[in-house]
């Protein structure tokens, strides 16, 4: 049970779709938000949503509130999305300037560049698809 006093600290506002119940007036639960993200952030087959995902993984990385997020957290963010490969030294620096890096530093719009060579290429491998242990 949950005191009505405390139900907006714990809900998140989001514009849902139409489908929604008109009882959601715009917010969803904090519980429901946490799961969506470690639902996105345990996925290896690419199937769930990443957009609200990427912008909650990218407002972390911005801990000044800047609109920025550091090549090193961006390289962080590659290896425990992708792996070991996708931090390939050479790699990594060709897509950081690609992306349009400036100073050692990524907007989310670069951030979001960086991560779609890496999602388009990235095939999940059979052991990646394999539910885990508990």
């Amino acid at each position: 049970s949950s005191s009505s006093s405390s139900s907006s600290s714990s809900s998140l506002s989001l514009s849902l779709s139409s489908s929604s119940s008109s009882s959601s007036q715009g917010y969803i639960e904090w519980s429901t938000f946490v799961q969506a993200y470690l639902r996105c952030k345990r996925d290896k087959s690419g199937k769930e949503p990443r957009r609200l995902y990427n912008l909650i993984v990218f407002m972390i990385c911005d801990k000044d509130g800047g609109g920025t997020m550091s090549e090193d957290e961006c390289a962080e963010v590659l290896f425990n999305r992708f792996g070991r490969s996708a931090l390939a030294a050479d790699m990594s620096e060709k897509l950081f300037k690609e992306a349009g890096s400036t100073g050692g530093f990524l907007t989310f719009e670069q951030f979001l560049k960086v991560l779609h060579v890496f999602e388009s290429d990235h095939k999940p491998t059979e052991e990646e698809l394999k539910p885990k242990k508990r």
